[in-house]
Parts: structure tokens; C-alpha cells; sequence
């Protein structure tokens, strides 16, 4: 008979069908800065952003915004000379920026780093159930010297005539609410 093995740090892998809609979407996206010729590079950087909600991901979304604003900027403002080296730097430019909203929509859109499962608390529960036990605090885990458990609640008594008395006052001030609601007659 052989041990238990403790279970896997990772969430096991997705099925097949996950995984084959995964790569449909992923060239979906990376599809659309080909066909809009790069006009539309930064729609997939939105995807990315809003997926991953990091600063880095924002960035190159403002990144793509700016490099189309650029392409635009060069290929149809910029005039050409006779020798149309203006137009070759901007075709070099809008080619460039083609190839990189390609790429970071092919690396961005697809699956993510493998997720870890969360790990247990490092130190014992600090406010357990009365009655169960008392545990130490602060916990060892944080380095202090040993500590006494937690004192048992006192909880004061009450005088039988103090308790009748507080249990009068609330029925009056019941019975008050009621006339002014307009139920039962106040007694």
C-alpha cells in the first residue's frame, strides 16, 4: 500500500475543449490587426488590459493607441519627395507597428500563466470557538516571546430585581408603541 500523496500545488489542466475555444479566441484576436492593416491594432490591447487588469498591460494598451495615432499620422499626412523616402519611413513604421500589435495580441490573448491554488494560513485560527479549546496569540509565527491563552470571558451578573426591572420598562415602552401604531389596545 503506498502513502497519500498531498495534492498538486496547481490547478489541474484545462480540457480539451477549453483549450481548443482558447486557441479559436486567441486567433480571433491576433486576426484583427492583420485585416484592419493595423488600424485596429488596439483592440486586442484592450482585451489584454481589462483581462489582466495590471499596470504593464495599461501601458501597452496606451502604447498601441499612440503607435496607430502614429501610423495615421505618417501614412496619410506625411507628404512624399520625388524619391518617396517619406512614405518608405512610414511604411516602415505602420509595417512595424503591424507586427507588433500581431505579436503582443498572439502572446497576450492566449492562456495565462498556470494559477496556483491558495496555500493554508502559516498560524492557527487566533479567535477560535469558545468551547473548543483557546489558542495562543500572537501565534508563534510571528516571533514573539510564549504567550498566555486567551482569558475566558467574564460576564457580569445581574441582580434578579435589576433584570425584572429592565424587563418591566421594555414591556411599557412595547406596550406604548403599540397605541401609537394603532395596534392592540395598549394594556
Amino acid at each position: 500500500m503506498s502513502a497519500p500523496q498531498p495534492p498538486s500545488a496547481y490547478y489541474p489542466p484545462p480540457s480539451a475543449a477549453v483549450r481548443a475555444g482558447s486557441f479559436v479566441a486567441r486567433v480571433l484576436w491576433t486576426v484583427i490587426p492583420v485585416v484592419s492593416v493595423g488600424l485596429l491594432g488596439w483592440v486586442p490591447a484592450v482585451h489584454v488590459a481589462r483581462r489582466r487588469r495590471t499596470p504593464a498591460s495599461w501601458w501597452w494598451l496606451a502604447g498601441m493607441v499612440a503607435g496607430m495615432v502614429g501610423e495615421c499620422v505618417l501614412v496619410y499626412l506625411v507628404p512624399g519627395d520625388k524619391h518617396g523616402n517619406a512614405e518608405a519611413g512610414a511604411g516602415a513604421f505602420a509595417l512595424s507597428y503591424l507586427i507588433t500589435a500581431t505579436v503582443y495580441a498572439w502572446r497576450g490573448c492566449g492562456p495565462g500563466p498556470a494559477r496556483r491554488r491558495p496555500e493554508a494560513a502559516p498560524y492557527p485560527n487566533p479567535y477560535p470557538h469558545p468551547g473548543y479549546g483557546s489558542a495562543a496569540w500572537p501565534p508563534a509565527a510571528f516571533g514573539s516571546a510564549p504567550s498566555t491563552p486567551y482569558p475566558a470571558p467574564v460576564v457580569p451578573a445581574v441582580p434578579a430585581a435589576a433584570a425584572h426591572a429592565m424587563a418591566a420598562e421594555i414591556q411599557a415602552d412595547l406596550r406604548e408603541l403599540r397605541g401609537f401604531l394603532g395596534g392592540e389596545d395598549a394594556r
